[in-house]
């Protein structure tokens, strides 16, 4: 007999399972919900604005490549100049560290 492990991860399926489960939509809505706030995530994050969580923010960021690649000729695979970065808010570092102030 397996105990059924509660899951902390929030990919698209889980996202999609949890909005399903808790607000009573068909699986077909959900899909459409979660498609439509992650796709409007990713149109504001590649105009430069900033993506707020309860906790934390997700913005988009310039990526610098030194001389040092190339000299090297060693380029990193993923040579897009912007990268998304995520900031802690103060209630992210707590839930981080398990209550405990960062």
């Amino acid at each position: 007999m397996s105990a059924k492990k509660k899951s902390n991860s929030y990919g698209r399926a889980d996202l999609v399972e949890r909005l399903k489960n808790k607000r009573g939509l068909s699986r077909r809505k959900s899909v459409v919900v979660v498609n439509t706030i992650l796709d409007r995530m990713i149109y504001h994050l590649r105009r430069g604005h900033r993506v707020e969580f309860p906790y934390g923010t997700l913005k988009r960021v310039r990526r610098y490549f030194g001389q040092r690649w190339a000299i090297d000729n060693d380029w990193p695979a993923n040579r897009d100049p912007y990268t998304i970065e995520w900031e802690l808010n103060e209630a992210g570092t707590r839930k981080l560290n398990n209550g405990r102030p960062g």
